[in-house]
């Protein structure tokens, strides 16, 4: 239960930053007025349909009336001459007539309601794209401002990094400078002191004798000369250490400065890609 809840967590924290974010450049708000114009779409579309199923309509009334009034006209040419199957066919179109015009009344008023609500509909319509459209412009210009800043915030923390690690790194050179002349100074001073201990120990003989003691003693001097030495090289280790740690201090600050960047841009990315 506690991995599951662990495992949740990020996921919710993610979806509620990005709800935040959503709400903030109002990507919830173009998807609203996405789907109204895609419903106004459909309400366009069936309005349509109905007004060609009313045209339809009203044009076989009229039709029909058409053909039954041509009937009665050619009924009503031979008059003088009409029997009793004449007469119920001539009451038969009467009523007939009757009904068709009835029919081509309502089928009229049907083609006007459908018209007017296709115009209805097709201004809805209309209206919902412009403002999907005024939408839009709003939210390109919000992405090109947060891009904007998004750009100048990264070009500002990267100079300060590199300002920040030039300074530091020209301090810490600065430093490991006057160790190196410390350390040279020391050096000389210790080679001076290593000369006089040698003048001092040396013995003087006489030309011609006691050659092998001499050399004896000069060995024995020189055998104390890298004690001094030592001690230098192991000053100098320290400074070229520090200026080994400040170098990847620079490489490390340079990687962090890449990655903030990298991600700016991908967050920029994901929400024109939305």
């Amino acid at each position: 239960m506690i991995q599951l809840l662990v495992r949740r967590e990020p996921r919710a924290w993610l979806q509620r930053a990005w709800s935040y974010v959503s709400d903030t450049t109002g990507l919830v708000e173009l998807d609203r007025l996405k789907e109204e114009v895609h419903a106004k779409e459909r309400s366009h579309e069936k309005a349509l349909l109905s007004r060609a199923e009313a045209l339809r309509v009203h044009d076989a009334a009229v039709a029909s009336r058409s053909v039954t009034q041509a009937e009665l006209s050619r009924l009503l040419q031979r008059k003088d001459s009409w029997d009793a199957e004449d007469v119920q066919r001539f009451t038969a179109l009467l009523t007939r007539d009757y009904e068709t015009r009835g029919d081509v009344e309502q089928s009229l008023e049907a083609r006007g309601n459908a018209e007017r609500d296709a115009e209805a509909a097709q201004r809805n319509y209309m209206r919902a794209v412009q403002a999907s459209y005024q939408t839009e412009l709003l939210f390109s210009k919000k992405i090109s401002t947060l891009s904007l800043y998004g750009t100048s915030a990264l070009i500002i923390v990267n100079t300060v990094i590199f300002v920040a690690s030039t300074v530091l790194r020209s301090r810490s050179e600065a430093e490991r400078l006057e160790a190196f002349r410390a350390a040279a100074t020391d050096l000389t001073a210790s080679a001076d002191r290593v000369q006089a201990m040698l003048a001092d120990k040396t013995p003087h003989y006489p030309k011609g004798s006691g050659g092998g003691g001499g050399g004896g003693s000069t060995d024995q001097a020189s055998q104390t000369t890298p004690e001094p030495l030592d001690g230098v090289r192991g000053l100098l280790e320290g400074p070229v250490r520090d200026l080994l740690d400040d170098h990847r201090a620079v490489a490390w600050a340079g990687g962090v400065g890449a990655i903030a960047g990298a991600l700016c841009v991908g967050l920029v990315a994901l929400v024109r890609s939305r």
